[in-house]
């Protein structure tokens, strides 16, 4: 069977889907687990969590015996949620709460083996909204309000509470660094007054990764040794005579799991 690495799932609305970008959650999170999980971007721009729940319950496919297997699902809805009643993409705070509840149970049937962490949403620039309304062809009115989504936020932490799950709360670092800024420049924390720059993407990455560091303690493997330490263990020592034993890997494994026979890779071709 061919070598596979499992999987870190990131469900979520635009803020997941734009976060391929500059620090963004999916970028820094491909990078912080190269060669040991595949990061899959499941963000769905303009989705709230009724929407979500629904698209997820068809496009999840469950882990099956040769299917790799999801190792880590981070789940960050809300902004879309949390708009103003009569907007369409609003959604009562209780369905929310039950929204969620009901996508962590979907996952947990679907992937019974991943890790689930919450992430809270963050606050927004009202003014800089306003503006993208209106680039947008809308009407300059208010279509959401801080306090509304702060108690969205609130609503995850106390979710997480309730299922034992682990939550990053990001509301709380991206509205200090905003209040730090002030008003003329906490707008700077935005593209747009919603979705988040290069700098306010990192206080996610920071709680999401604090998580899921805690939760996958012993879960990824490494699919390929390290080429230089590879050439490194193949070299005769100059103490000894003694025959070093081979690196052990995943790539020789015939099920593409942790591998207990030696790696039998040619250290010749591997590249300095």
């Amino acid at each position: 069977m061919t070598a596979q690495l499992d999987r870190f799932l990131c469900l979520g609305d635009s803020l997941t889907e734009l976060s391929w970008g500059e620090n963004g959650l999916g970028a820094s999170l491909a990078f912080l687990y190269q060669r040991k999980l595949d990061v899959l971007n499941r963000g769905l721009s303009g989705y709230n969590s009724e929407w979500s729940l629904a698209c997820w319950n068809k496009w999840l496919s469950p882990t099956t015996s040769t299917s790799p297997k999801t190792q880590l699902v981070t789940l960050w809805l809300g902004a879309n949620d949390a708009v103003l009643p009569g907007e369409a993409q609003h959604v009562p705070l209780d369905r929310y709460q039950s929204n969620l509840r009901s996508i962590v149970a979907l996952v947990r049937e679907r992937h019974p083996e991943a890790s689930i962490v919450l992430i809270t949403p963050t606050p927004y620039h009202p003014e800089g909204w306003l503006d993208e309304r209106v680039r947008r062809g809308l009407t300059r009115t208010h279509d959401r309000a801080p306090e509304r989504t702060k108690e969205y936020a609130e609503a995850v932490t106390q979710l997480g509470e309730e299922l034992g799950l682990p939550v990053a709360d990001v509301w709380t670092p991206v509205d200090a660094e905003m209040r730090r800024l002030g008003p003329e420049k906490e707008g700077s924390v935005f593209t747009d007054g919603l979705h988040l720059n290069a700098g306010a993407y990192k206080h996610v990455v920071d709680g999401a990764s604090k998580c899921t560091a805690r939760s996958l303690v012993g879960s990824a493997t490494v699919l390929f040794p390290d080429a230089r330490r590879q050439q490194r263990s193949s070299r005769p020592s100059s103490r000894t005579t003694q025959t070093r034993r081979p690196t052990r890997s995943l790539c020789c494994s015939p099920t593409g799991r942790t591998s207990v026979r030696p790696c039998l890779c040619p250290t010749s071709s591997l590249p300095r």
